[in-house]
């Protein structure tokens, strides 16, 4: 981490004082639950995420099981209907009079109307997914009309319903539980454990963080030992903290968090709205390295420079608080869930002597966050344009020969997997020897993920260079991909009389970057384009008989194909 400015201003005598003016109240009492049970919440708004942040309530199924009925929460009508093999699988989004959109994802079926009218969408455009906007005469809902069932469609681990409330003016997403949907839950947040970060003038001190243990008392949480030892100029501090629900088995996200230092408003955030554009900030907000490392969630009580989100209304100091020597500081933090239950936690941290500068780590490369940035060298170049990280970075930058044959080129390191990258940025690689021009076709730039997978980022060919933007950083190289898709049966054999459907499993060989396509796949009957239904995380394709195939024998042609062109054709007779 470099502070520089932040020190320096500080050294000055400037605050870091900013105030964000707080909104008005939501309206209360217009939108109802959309089930008619009551509500369990397996996720809150806000909730930490990889890479986002969770822009709803998740409510959990009756009785854990696909198909409790779903209602509109308010009067209104549907003005977009998507349909995904990933993300909210199967979605409805319904406008309000009041200027609210809600949204209700991860649906196994809409309404036999609007089923209707999706399939007739999906066999025009011949494609199962579908982004369809509607205009608002088409399908109008009384609040508590039956809009479909509950599902497990999308991104989806088990049944429940994904629950947004919307600004349709901004499509921003806005936490539910503030516009007084009513709840029970008496249980406060749980506090399990503290980070504390030593820092100098210019970032982290030796060793990043000290794990601290936190225990609770008769009416506020306390650190172990209560009283905490840094060696350095300035501290800051991260929790793992979650909302409990009313329920000591739910880890859900907590809503607010306010940090005193010695009785005055030293940092505070609000989990109350995030534009989507800005969720991906999200890895500035908590501590990343332990995300991807522990899989464990600590939100940070500090600010990152390059962390642009608007959840902050106060803070002093980017949240990092100052210590002279000898000096003695309180610190209270307090988190909250979205209905006002609190937890608190007390300590004290104090400066005692001075650390060892440690020795500098091995690095070949400075990055500098607000200013693009470039690395060339005689085969490779790497492109780092400002606002991609969140903090100056020394970069340790280094390459190594090929570590198989099918290799194309060295492996470069571009720094490594534990720090954060907001956004894209550019990565050339060159060849290290002659490729056929068959074998360039089928070439791209690989991520090879540390913990083992390999992911196909694209490329294109410029001379002997291929590029492509990434959105990681650690090992890349040129690889190349021959081996077309695979394509086995689920549920399909010649005598299909008297069955709902077929299905079959797909998959391919390396798994792609979020901003490229996966597989392509088409089916026909008697040359007839036929509707499939993908679920990624499944890999499982179906088709539902219904008019489209008529009693008799017919042929079946499935064609799978991947991002590099590879394909496989699988075609059979059956009897329906």
């Amino acid at each position: 981490m470099r502070w520089v400015l932040l020190v320096a201003l500080f050294l000055a005598g400037a605050a870091f004082t900013s105030v964000v003016h707080v909104q008005p109240p939501y309206p209360q009492g217009y939108f109802r639950w959309p089930v008619d049970h009551a509500p369990r919440l397996s996720a809150t708004f806000g909730e930490l995420r990889p890479n986002h942040f969770h822009a709803g309530l998740d409510i959990r199924s009756r009785a854990q099981r696909i198909g409790d009925p779903l209602y509109a929460a308010a009067e209104g009508f549907v003005s977009r209907i998507k349909v995904e093999e990933s993300g909210y699988g199967k979605a409805l989004y319904i406008s309000h009079p009041n200027g609210y959109t809600t949204l209700y994802g991860h649906m196994d079926r809409f309404t036999e109307e609007i089923e209707n009218y999706v399939k007739e969408e999906q066999y025009r455009q011949q494609c199962f997914e579908v982004d369809l906007y509607l205009p608002p005469q088409l399908f109008t809902f009384r609040q508590g009309q039956y809009i479909g069932n509950m599902g497990n469609s999308g991104a989806s681990m088990g049944p429940h319903l994904h629950f947004e409330v919307r600004e349709t003016s901004t499509d921003n997403a806005i936490n539910p539980l503030l516009f007084g949907l009513p709840i029970t839950d008496n249980m406060a947040p749980k506090i399990f454990a503290l980070r504390l970060f030593q820092m100098d003038g210019l970032g982290v001190y030796g060793t990043k963080t000290q794990v601290v243990d936190v225990d609770p008392g008769p009416d506020h949480y306390f650190t172990e030992p209560e009283t905490l030892s840094v060696q350095t100029p300035f501290a800051a501090f991260s929790l793992n903290t979650f909302d409990m629900q009313d329920s000591p088995s739910n880890r859900n996200g907590i809503y607010s968090l306010d940090m005193q230092v010695d009785g005055e408003p030293f940092y505070q955030f609000r989990l109350q709205e995030v534009p989507f554009e800005d969720t991906r900030y999200v890895n500035a907000h908590m501590d990343y390295e332990d995300q991807v490392t522990r899989r464990s969630y600590y939100h940070r009580c500090f600010r990152l420079p390059g962390n642009r989100l608007q959840i902050y209304p106060f803070e002093t100091n980017h949240g990092i608080v100052p210590l002279e020597p000898g000096q003695v500081r309180t610190v209270e933090i307090r988190v909250a869930d979205a209905l006002d239950n609190e937890s608190v936690l007390r300590f004290w941290v104090r400066r005692e002597g001075e650390m060892e500068p440690p020795l500098p780590g091995p690095y070949q490369y400075y990055l500098y966050q607000e200013r693009d940035n470039l690395i060339q060298t005689e085969d490779c170049s790497v492109f780092i344009p400002q606002g991609t990280i969140y903090e100056d970075l020394p970069m340790n930058f280094r390459k190594t020969p090929a570590e198989k044959a099918s290799y194309l080129s060295d492996v470069f390191y571009v720094h490594d997997y534990l720090t954060p990258v907001h956004q894209f940025y550019v990565l050339s690689l060159r060849a290290a020897r002659e490729i056929k021009e068959a074998d360039r076709a089928k070439a791209f730039l690989a991520y090879l993920n540390p913990r083992g997978s390999i992911l196909n980022c694209g490329g294109v060919w410029r001379g002997d260079f291929l590029t492509a933007p990434v959105r990681a950083f650690g090992p890349y190289a040129i690889l190349v991909d021959k081996t077309p898709p695979t394509v086995a049966p689920s549920f399909f054999r010649y005598d299909m009389r008297g069955k709902k459907g077929m299905s079959f499993k797909i998959s391919d060989n390396f798994s792609t970057a979020p901003n490229m396509d996966e597989l392509y796949f088409s089916a026909t009957v008697d040359g007839n384009w036929i509707l499939m239904e993908y679920d990624r995380k499944s890999g499982r394709i179906t088709h539902r008989f219904d008019e489209h195939i008529p009693s008799g024998k017919h042929h079946l042609r499935l064609e799978v194909r991947d991002v590099m062109g590879n394909s496989t054709v699988y075609e059979k007779n059956f009897l329906r």
